[in-house]
């Protein structure tokens, strides 16, 4: 009974949909001459590894006076203005979960994208989605330009259906590539020339230690414990981190941060909690107390990030700080980077090999997805990834 109640409301809400936006079908945009459209609608995540190569689009030569909209997330807002208003001119900010249930914000967005059409519009999200594509289609541009993707989050058929609407499709060279290289490899095919950026975010943007310090009270030396991620099975256990903490304040005498959104207050509770009575160094609760551009400047700050694999390893791999992240695997590959960035130590479930190949054989190349549980992963091994970072650090003060 429940599942035709679903189907139901469903089908009435598809409907309601339709008969909305009905009207903007026929809705023809005002040019804007000497333009690009650039979709980016997925996760923080996914934004700090695609941002760095706006000022490559903005101050190439060709497009010095292009007029750039970037339609984006409104989840990083704050922080896409915040850094990057110097390539952009203007921006449109989707809120997905709206999108895809209400009707008239639906109606409202798409009416601004159907204000105006542009020369070239830029697709850069590997993986297509739901929403994406219908972004995509009710923009009015000359050119369409897309990676041919993946199946991740759209069946093929549904995939080769929405590709359809692209004049140009790029077959990107590897199945399992970083994501900051994917992007590179798109603005290089369309800027025809090789680009030399690199994971940043330029230090001057951020608040500074002596501001960041006075707001939350927090002193030095610290370590961020980045409890939270985007999905249940992405996030270690609570006794895990307290275990984690306990090593750095004991043994190495760090101030504990606890960060995250406000989903994690109660894990933060019961970290706090559990950790007061044993340690004697500071502990600060911050999970659901900072914006991104204080969480940004958090990580710079900080002495190590100790994570889920989220967003916060990508802050951090952007300022070469030296962070732990705990992963069972998922997205290897593609969402870590490559070896060669020293700084990130990456601690994974013991069942998944770190050989591309084998990792290949074991896992679906679609999803890139396994069901291992992360709570498999040791707090022993995130332990002894600190001691290396403590012990290589004293060496070099040695030196």
């Amino acid at each position: 009974m429940k599942t035709l109640a679903k189907l139901f409301v469903k089908k009435i809400l598809k409907l309601t949909f339709l008969l909305v936006t009905f009207p903007l079908r026929y809705l023809k945009g005002t040019p804007i001459s000497n333009s690009i459209v650039v979709i980016r609608t997925d996760a923080i995540g996914d934004y700090i590894l695609f941002r760095n190569f706006l000022s490559d689009l903005k101050n190439d030569p060709n497009y010095q006076k292009t007029h750039i909209t970037l339609v984006c997330n409104i989840a990083y807002k704050d922080l896409a203005i915040y850094l990057d208003s110097r390539f952009v001119d203007r921006f449109i900010f989707v809120e997905r979960k709206k999108f895809e249930f209400n009707p008239f914000y639906r109606f409202k967005i798409l009416l601004k994208l159907k204000k105006y059409s542009y020369d070239f519009l830029l697709n850069p999200i590997y993986s297509k989605d739901f929403l994406s594509e219908l972004l995509s289609k009710n923009i009015g541009a000359k050119n369409k330009i897309a990676f041919y993707g993946d199946c991740s989050n759209l069946k093929n058929s549904d995939l080769k259906k929405e590709n359809q609407k692209y004049n140009i499709l790029i077959h990107s060279e590897k199945e399992f590539l970083y994501e900051f290289d994917r992007n590179k490899e798109f603005f290089e095919y369309f800027l025809k020339k090789k680009i030399s950026a690199s994971l940043n975010i330029e230090r001057s943007a951020l608040e500074s230690f002596e501001k960041i310090s006075q707001k939350f009270k927090i002193e030095k030396p610290f370590v961020i414990l980045f409890i939270g991620a985007s999905l249940s099975f992405k996030k270690w256990n609570a006794n895990n981190f307290i275990k984690v903490a306990l090593r750095l304040s004991q043994k190495y005498r760090q101030n504990i941060a606890l960060c995250s959104n406000k989903e994690d207050i109660k894990n933060a509770a019961f970290i706090e909690e559990s950790l007061l009575p044993q340690i004697d160094t500071k502990i600060i609760n911050l999970v659901g107390k900072t914006n991104l551009i204080e969480l940004v400047s958090l990580i710079y700050h900080t002495n190590i990030l100790v994570s889920n694999e989220t967003s916060a390893p990508h802050f951090a791999s952007a300022f070469h700080k030296q962070c732990v992240v705990i992963s069972n695997g998922n997205h290897l590959f593609r969402f870590t980077p490559p070896k060669t960035l020293k700084n990130y130590r990456l601690i994974l479930h013991p069942s998944v090999p770190q050989e591309e190949e084998k990792y290949k054989m074991l896992f679906s190349s679609r999803f890139y997805q396994n069901n291992l549980n992360i709570n498999d992963i040791q707090p022993q091994l995130v332990c002894e990834a600190i001691d290396e970072i403590f012990n290589t650090s004293q060496e070099d003060q040695i030196k």
